[in-house]
């Protein structure tokens, strides 16, 4: 019994995300269309605990993103300093 307690605790979150994920295929992301209201909706799904509905590929690309560009800031400054 208990290892059909822990596989239900691990199948629970992988069905969330499946769903996420047809929704997100079914349905033209505001990351495509508003990129503000997609940050602005990412935000508050982040905030409510709403982990189900976040576009996680388009988050995780942002966040990358987002590091490769600190990255190349921080080398250009450098060159300037030295």
């Amino acid at each position: 019994m208990v290892l059909l307690i822990a596989t239900s605790a691990i199948l629970e979150p992988l069905e969330e995300t499946a769903i996420a994920t047809k929704y997100t295929a079914n349905q033209q992301s505001f990351y495509e269309t508003d990129y503000l209201k997609w940050i602005e909706s990412t935000v508050e799904k982040l905030r409510t605990g709403d982990y189900a509905n976040i576009e996680w590929e388009n988050l995780i690309a942002e966040i990358e993103d987002m590091g490769q560009s600190e990255r190349r800031s921080l080398e250009s400054n450098l060159v300037i300093v030295c």
